[in-house]
């Protein structure tokens, strides 16, 4: 996806979750500022039907029958903003009936809702990161974050990574430098090795 790189993308918002022996579509995440949350479709909710017509929607059961999880992704049109589909959606306030339309939005990498917490574990401090994914904008929120967890006596943090697709190898040095506060600057965080013929550009990276 676009976001990996760039932090953008056009679509929804959500990122969705498939059990294709039960026939069902999940909500597993919804992000800030898309039309999916604006809408209220947030994490946990059940996309039962859709497409082809608002009026004789599609059971969502059949779509994964006969075209499996990539019958749902056509249903849900192209990756262009402007594109509409009603959505039947099943969550804790009942069932409804929505129309959204795609939009282009900036993937936040960290939620500002819940991507950084620090949990009471029977009062054992525990820091929480959700990384969505590793992209440049993923800086200011995981710098903020760490001082917080400081300041807040934690020594043990929870890197929550699922659905995470990968992407920048620095910010995956920034998390590590992150969370090593007793690390020496002579201590190796990673080595980068590349093929004999690029092996000029051989890199080996310590704790900053």
């Amino acid at each position: 996806n676009a976001y990996y790189a760039s932090g953008s993308s056009a679509g929804f918002g959500f990122r969705l979750a498939y059990d294709s022996a039960a026939g069902r579509v999940f909500v597993a995440e919804s992000f800030e500022g898309t039309p999916a949350l604006n809408a209220g479709i947030d994490r946990g909710a059940e996309i039962v039907a859709t497409p082809p017509a608002p009026a004789d929607p599609r059971p969502v059961s059949a779509i994964l029958a006969s075209g499996g999880a990539q019958g749902v992704t056509d249903a849900l049109g192209p990756v262009t903003a402007g594109t509409a589909r009603m959505l039947r959606v099943t969550d804790a306030t009942g069932t409804r009936d929505l129309t959204i339309a795609k939009a282009d939005y900036a993937l936040t990498p960290v939620s500002s809702r819940y991507g950084a917490k620090v949990l009471d574990d029977g009062g054992r401090k525990v820091g929480y990161v959700n990384l969505r994914t590793f992209i440049d904008t993923a800086h200011p929120a995981l710098r903020a974050a760490f001082p917080e967890f400081k300041a807040a006596g934690v020594t043990e943090v929870i890197v929550d990574l699922r659905y995470n697709g990968g992407g920048l190898v620095s910010i995956a040095q920034l998390l590590g430098d992150l969370m090593g506060a007793n690390r020496a600057a002579s201590d190796v965080f990673d080595y980068m090795i590349f093929r004999p013929e690029k092996a000029a550009e051989n890199e080996t990276r310590f704790f900053q």
